[in-house]
């Protein structure tokens, strides 16, 4: 039950990390065998060699798994692709640009990539409390994308016109309610909508009776 459910969610939570961490390495291993065979390479083919497998990464696992691979990237820069090959020793300045470049290229996106994260996660949870409000009051709510579609129906509002909100959802509401447009409803939408204001309404739709 309960303890079932938490035991199986960190389950899932360890999979999940596991396999970001994993991705991490697996991507720094598939640079490597693509890297641009070039001896003594300059600051740009390092870059790009390296650079787009660490960013997948960072996009894909955040902070921890961009790090990883950024690490990982430039020991098998130094050690392959920077002469003395086959050793982790830097001789020269433009190697040590190249090194530090990538370096601070993989931590920015790294970070970059971890706050976007941790956005798109309270921004799903905001989502779902200001879903779970709607779907709690007994007004009827509709939102609308520009194009006057249907983007999300509460409970109220669906028992309001009858029908399921999955039907309404992507549908014209023009399309959907012929006779709103020329109806009160139809002004108090549009003004709504252009003066960006609550609007209050009430009136008498035919199609519902």
């Amino acid at each position: 039950s309960n303890d079932q459910y938490r035991a199986s969610s960190g389950r899932l939570g360890l999979r999940s990390f596991s396999a970001r961490y994993l991705a991490a390495i697996v991507l720094a291993v598939v640079a490597q065998v693509l890297r641009i065979p070039l001896p003594g390479q300059t600051i740009a083919p390092f870059i790009i060699t390296y650079a787009p497998f660490i960013v997948i990464s960072a996009m894909l696992g955040g902070l921890g798994p961009g790090l990883l691979t950024t690490m990982l990237c430039v020991l098998e820069g130094v050690f392959f692709s920077i002469e003395p090959f086959d050793s982790f020793v830097v001789s020269d300045l433009s190697s040590w640009i190249a090194i530090s470049t990538l370096v601070v290229t993989g931590v920015t996106t790294s970070v970059l990539a971890e706050r976007l994260k941790r956005s798109g996660v309270q921004l799903g949870e905001t989502h779902r409390k200001t879903s779970a409000i709607l779907e709690s009051i007994s007004d009827g709510f509709n939102a609308f994308d520009r194009e006057w579609r249907y983007i999300y129906v509460n409970a109220a509002a669906a028992k309001m016109v009858g029908k399921p909100p999955e039907e309404m959802l992507g549908r014209n509401l023009w399309e959907t309610w012929p006779h709103v447009a020329d109806s009160p409803f139809g002004d108090a939408y549009r003004r709504a909508v252009a003066e960006n204001v609550p609007v209050q309404v009430e009136a008498f739709y035919p199609d519902l009776f």
